[in-house]
């Protein structure tokens, strides 16, 4: 009889008082072990990563930051010279400060077993409100705030195949370590790419990097971690670019982007103060452009850009002009 009873309570769910009460508390200590897991993982602080491609343009001096949102390798191409740089987005989503103790970019080839993490050069940019960057990767992120940082990757990525011959392909993406995790987070999911050997640039087919880039990214390097010290370089660039001949050897290459910089009729770089290092950038712009070959391909000289050079006695290059 008691079995009958019991079986007819358990196939019509008629639970007795005790039953109800027993599930309660068993609802109730896991609602109660999740909130303390949710709790101790909250203490230990944790951070979103996100890596954009990017690139500063430092046009007549005001100076903008172009970035692609989606995290993808990509960016549109423009006449306007630039400077391609990895954006790296930290932010704090929880409730609890957290200390990140450096951030890095995770450098693997095809044996993934062999990677590097490196904390490439960046680059201090001020005025740009929520896009602001500063270099230190050692700092303090308060809830639900954020950090920016702008890598030079391309000096790292340029290194690596150029150590490797062999090497095909590299995968990229950032990673921060924060103070009270033993695993690092990383940009996975919002920034993750894969760089051929033949890719050169984010620039839209990724196969030709532009020499007025080339100077830009040079005379950063050579001169300063802050963005603002190439305003104004823009034109200078363009120039260099269209009146330089690929066949010059390194000392006519010299003495002709000497004299663009100092040349008092012309509105390039020689009111810079304090004036830029010229020979140490100088040299690695002809090495860059000797490195490359045709990937370092220029951009037709524009015809109010010949009238322009006409003026001051400039002679545009000799090749004949491709097509983008």
């Amino acid at each position: 009889m008691a079995k009958h009873r019991l079986d007819g309570r358990i196939k019509g769910m008629d639970l007795s008082p005790t039953d109800m009460i027993a599930g309660l508390a068993l609802l109730v200590a896991c609602v109660a072990a999740w909130t303390t897991w949710r709790i101790h993982k909250d203490s230990g602080g944790r951070v979103q990563v996100q890596m954009n491609a990017a690139a500063y343009f430092p046009y007549a001096g005001t100076g903008r930051l172009e970035r692609s949102e989606k995290g993808k390798f990509f960016l549109n191409e423009s006449p306007e010279p630039s400077v391609e740089l990895a954006q790296i987005i930290i932010e704090n989503p929880g409730r609890t400060g957290v200390t990140v103790t450096g951030v890095g970019l995770r450098i693997e080839g095809l044996n993934r077993a062999n990677h590097s993490i490196i904390t490439p050069r960046s680059f201090l940019l001020e005025g740009y409100g929520g896009s602001d960057a500063r270099p230190e990767d050692y700092f303090r992120l308060e809830p639900y705030d954020r950090r920016t940082l702008l890598f030079d990757y391309w000096s790292i990525l340029d290194a690596e195949f150029d150590k490797d011959p062999s090497l095909r392909e590299l995968t990229i993406h950032a990673e921060v370590t924060v103070a009270g995790h033993s695993n690092p987070f990383d940009s996975k999911h919002h920034g993750y790419w894969r760089i051929q050997r033949d890719f050169v640039s984010a620039v839209g087919g990724h196969t030709i990097r532009r020499p007025r880039n080339i100077i830009l990214a040079e005379f950063l390097r050579s001169n300063s971690r802050e963005l603002a010290a190439i305003n104004y370089m823009d034109q200078y660039a363009v120039t260099v670019e269209d009146t330089a001949d690929p066949n010059w050897n390194y000392t006519k290459f010299e003495e002709h982007l000497k004299q663009l910089l100092e040349d008092p009729s012309s509105d390039l770089v020689h009111l810079t103060d304090p004036p830029l290092l010229h020979h140490s950038a100088v040299l690695q712009i002809f090495n860059q452009l000797q490195r490359l070959g045709p990937k370092a391909k220029p951009f037709p000289v524009l015809d109010h850009r010949k009238h322009y050079y006409k003026a001051r006695r400039l002679t545009p290059r000799t090749e004949t002009n491709a097509s983008k």
